[in-house]
Parts: structure tokens; sequence; C-alpha cells
């Protein structure tokens, strides 16, 4: 099975758990560059820019699963039946938007105080 064809073939909901697990990758890369010392800043830097690129990455795709969801919800873009599963797609991608908001929030509410 090709890229394409598996691309095809999973659902929608297991992207959005998969943006999920790399927003949570990433807080997870942010933490280990904090515990790292500040002599080894190129290593600290270079964590930073892992965990703001797989952030963008999931951000964007959360986004774009919204629209993805609400047009796709037996693994083809389809118009008619389907809204249970239409209604559960686009309400996992707004939680998980919700949910990086509120951390980001959280996080900005810290830095400044």
């Amino acid at each position: 099975m090709n890229l394409l064809e598996r691309a095809q073939t999973t659902t929608t909901t297991s992207y959005i758990g998969v943006a999920a697990a790399i927003v949570v990758l990433c807080a997870a890369v942010r933490l280990a560059s904090s515990l790292i010392p500040y002599s080894l800043s190129l290593l600290t830097a270079s964590l930073e820019w892992i965990a703001i690129v797989l952030f963008t990455v999931a951000y964007v795709s959360a986004w774009a699963l919204l629209p993805i969801g609400a047009f796709r919800p037996d693994n083809q873009f389809t118009l008619r039946g389907g809204l249970p599963r239409r209604v559960a797609n686009v309400s996992l991608a707004a939680l998980l938007l919700v949910a990086i908001h509120v951390v980001l929030g959280l996080a900005l509410a810290s830095a400044r105080s």
C-alpha cells in the first residue's frame, strides 16, 4: 500500500489524534529544552526550533481538520449522510484547538509573571 492509499483510508479521527500527539510531543521537547543547562545553549536553541516547527505543524493541521472533518465523515469526501460522524470529527478538531489555545494562554500568563 503506497502513501496516498494509506492517507485515503486513514480516518479523520486518526489525523486529529496525530495532531494531538504532535502537540504533546512539542510540550515534551519544550520541557526537555528547559531542563538542559545554559552551557549547552546550542542544543537548547535547536530543541526550541524543533518545538516551534512541531507546534506550527500541529496548529495548522488542527485548523485544516475543521473543514475536513465536516466533509469527510467516512474516509471519503461527500455531502450526504454521516451527520453523527461529521459532528464528532468537527467537535474533536474544535476541542483540540480549544486545548491548544488554553495551553498557550496559560503559558503566556505564566511568562508574564
